[in-house]
């Protein structure tokens, strides 16, 4: 009989463990969504309303750290920089979309931060460059499609197509006419985080096809 009460037990301990979490991650929300919207009502200019609201971020994440590092698929020890800024980037997200009220403040601090071409700032390449080689298919398995070029020593190079680039429109329409043909994409170079690695991959987007 108790063997039977046991697992029952682990089950409905677990699941008021996630309850509890789910809970704390809620309440995350809540808690920046009305400190960030109470801004609002203070008088306060560009600079000191964009610090106010960092900082009840910063506060309200590291009150809940815990349930928010597990709702992102992370133990506290596996915490560091790079985990800790996605887990913020990914919550300033959501918080977008759960508190309609906190647009216009993200709105207004993300002015001047687009620089040329509507790349912002704090993603711009660390190095950019130009492959030739043979176009010889698409894939389009993943979060964004791989244009796959083979080069002259018989190896296979992808480059990421994120966004809009020059010559993009002909090769949406063509690209299927233009296999095996000889073609030169530049590109730009960034980290971009993987979460099956833990960690940040360089890779390389298209900014134009000829």
């Amino acid at each position: 009989m108790s063997k039977k009460i046991f697992p029952l037990f682990l089950l409905v301990f677990s699941s008021i463990f996630v309850f509890a979490q789910k809970t704390d991650v809620d309440k995350a929300y809540n808690e920046a969504c009305t400190c960030i919207v109470g801004l609002d009502k203070q008088k306060l200019d560009p600079e000191a309303k964009k610090a106010k609201g960092m900082e009840c971020m910063q506060n309200v994440m590291m009150k809940h750290i815990e349930a928010l590092a597990k709702d992102n698929g992370y133990e506290l020890n596996e915490l560091n920089n790079e985990t800790a800024r996605l887990i913020g980037e990914k919550f300033g997200q959501a918080l977008v979309s759960k508190c309609p009220g906190s647009i216009s403040f993200f709105m207004e601090i993300s002015k001047g931060e687009i620089e040329k071409n509507g790349v912002p700032l704090t993603a711009q390449y660390t190095d950019s460059g130009s492959t030739a080689g043979t176009f010889v298919r698409l894939e389009t398995t993943g979060d964004s499609p791989k244009i796959i070029l083979k080069l002259e020593d018989g190896s296979e190079e992808s480059f990421l197509w994120l966004r809009p680039f020059t010559g993009s429109d002909t090769f949406e329409s063509q690209y299927k006419t233009m296999i095996n043909k000889k073609v030169t994409v530049e590109w730009g170079e960034f980290r971009k985080y993987v979460f099956s690695m833990k960690g940040y991959a360089k890779v390389r987007e298209v900014t134009s096809l000829k």
